[in-house]
């Protein structure tokens, strides 16, 4: 369920309107990972967002929601969950990108909320998502394939959320990539890894080990 007022799908631009883009992607690295995927359109609307909500978790093993899960006046996607009888398990976590992410259950069928920017969902399909839908199908190791790897150049990342940032890996070692914003997908074009970057670690020397996770 792609969520807002925004988007347009084709035509000429008005003010205050974009291409979307998280419909086409997701639908392509869903259906790449073996799942069939149907897209569909929601405004910022209550009524229409629980409507489609009830509908989706009537009519699939899954729904996955995109824009509308932060706290701000037009972000109403938690409210809809809990008044269509979802069960938060848990809402926003300490990481960047991907920071309001929302998991919620309507009985056992999951119900995962994404943020809107494109960098942002493309980064959790990787991390949560793909490894979920792998889990569902019965993966006994669903995870993206990690590794330990020294650094090719020095990071001091900024913040206390922990991150996952686009990587180059080559002959052994870590290159990180443009750290860009949620917004933006440029940096992941040339990437083959994320590079995690935990809370707990601000600082990497050249040789420092940096955990990766390989991209599919």
């Amino acid at each position: 369920l792609i969520n807002g007022n925004e988007f347009v799908q084709q035509g000429a631009l008005s003010p205050g309107k974009i291409f979307g883009s998280n419909d086409v992607m997701l639908e392509a690295l869903i259906t790449e990972a073996g799942v069939e995927a149907r897209v569909q359109h929601v405004p910022d609307e209550m009524a229409a967002l629980e409507s489609a909500i009830t509908q989706g978790c009537a009519s699939s093993h899954m729904v996955i929601t995109t824009g509308g899960a932060s706290v701000g006046d037009h972000d109403l996607v938690r409210a809809a969950v809990e008044r269509c009888g979802g069960r938060i398990i848990f809402h926003g976590v300490a990481q960047k990108p991907g920071k309001p992410m929302l998991f919620a259950l309507f009985g056992t069928k999951p119900f995962l909320g994404l943020p809107g920017n494109p960098r942002a969902v493309m980064v959790l399909f990787w991390e949560y998502v793909l490894p979920f839908l792998r889990a569902m199908r019965g993966a006994k190791d669903p995870w993206l394939k990690s590794d330990l790897l020294p650094m090719a150049n020095v990071l001091t990342a900024k913040g206390d959320r922990a991150e996952f940032r686009a990587a180059q890996v080559e002959g052994g070692r870590v290159t990180l990539l443009a750290d860009e914003g949620s917004h933006m997908l440029r940096s992941l074009v040339d990437a083959d890894a994320l590079a995690y970057l935990p809370a707990s670690q601000r600082s990497w020397a050249v040789g420092d080990a940096i955990e990766v996770h390989y991209l599919p």
